[in-house]
């Protein structure tokens, strides 16, 4: 018994879902028809106030800009040095 294949069912790992492909390409051409139109940025301005424009943003900021990943610091430099004294190692190592 276990000698025998695995049965792959489904997608290959790493493959991009068709259905959401098409779903997301139908929706980018929406918005984009919306915005082209002018409709967008007069409901935008419509809204009552300020917070609810900014509610707005924040919900659709994710699908417009991906989020950024935290970074960690690799340099030999501590954290706490400045450029001024960054500049002036460089310049010695150069010399």
């Amino acid at each position: 018994m276990d000698n025998k294949k695995k049965k792959q069912r489904g997608r290959p790992k790493g493959s991009e879902n068709r259905v959401s492909a098409a779903s997301k390409d139908i929706l980018l051409d929406l918005f984009e028809e919306y915005r082209d139109i002018g409709q967008l940025k007069e409901d935008f301005f419509d809204l009552p106030t300020g917070k609810d424009r900014l509610e707005i943003l924040v919900k659709l900021l994710p699908y417009i800009r991906p989020k950024l990943s935290a970074i960690e610091h690799s340099a030999k430099e501590p954290m706490n040095s400045n450029i001024a004294d960054i500049l002036k190692k460089l310049a010695e190592e150069c010399e």
